[in-house]
């Protein structure tokens, strides 16, 4: 009778650090690869953009489609590189923290990467061509990043330079609420270890 009530097993299988770190890599390694296809995908449709702008804008939009290549690699490599740190993390009396812990600090690192690779895009597409890469190529991305309306050389400097700072300060943020986690834990469990003390 016993073989009929599983969900004991299944429970239990959830509790453990292994199974929830192998569900947790696996998520993020499919993640990466939508990310991957749909980021081909969306790269392909740009062109059409591209060829249409003057011959000066073709190349900024050359150039764009092209950093973007090495903006889109660095996020998927980071989720490949993260999902393996969490798949290898010890057994340990904590099981959730750790990969919470983790994928906070991989939610900076995919925001700082792009974003430090699509400010220089950005501001050399205004430069190049005179126009907002946010509304030309990003698409919905484009919430994601420093906007502006300025259309100079200044203008692109300025883009180049938001960029740069969300990217350094939403990176700063994510490392700083990982911590912040990991040492509520220590600290719970130095009082909880004092007090049996």
């Amino acid at each position: 009778m016993g073989k009929y009530f599983f969900m004991k097993t299944v429970l239990q299988s959830i509790s453990e650090g292994k199974f929830l770190r192998k569900t947790v890599a696996i998520a993020l390694r499919t993640l990466a690869m939508v990310i991957a296809f749909a980021s081909l995908v969306g790269w392909i449709v740009k062109w059409k953009v591209v060829f249409g702008l003057p011959v000066t804008g073709i190349i900024g939009g050359i150039i764009f489609q092209l950093l973007m290549i090495v903006a889109v690699y660095m996020v998927v490599h980071v989720m490949l590189i993260r999902s393996n740190n969490i798949l290898l993390l010890p057994e340990a009396e904590y099981t959730v923290i750790p990969v919470v812990a983790l994928c906070l600090k991989l939610i900076g690192e995919i925001y700082a990467s792009f974003l430090a690779v699509t400010a220089v895009a950005g501001g050399l597409y205004i430069w190049l061509t005179g126009r907002n890469a946010g509304s030309d190529l990003l698409g919905a991305i484009a919430r994601f990043v420093p906007v502006g309306g300025d259309l100079s050389f200044l203008g692109g400097v300025k883009f180049i330079l938001t960029g740069a700072t969300m990217a350094f300060v939403g990176l700063l943020l994510s490392y700083f609420l990982s911590e912040a986690i990991i040492l509520m834990v220590d600290l719970a469990h130095s009082v909880r270890f004092g007090n049996k003390n």
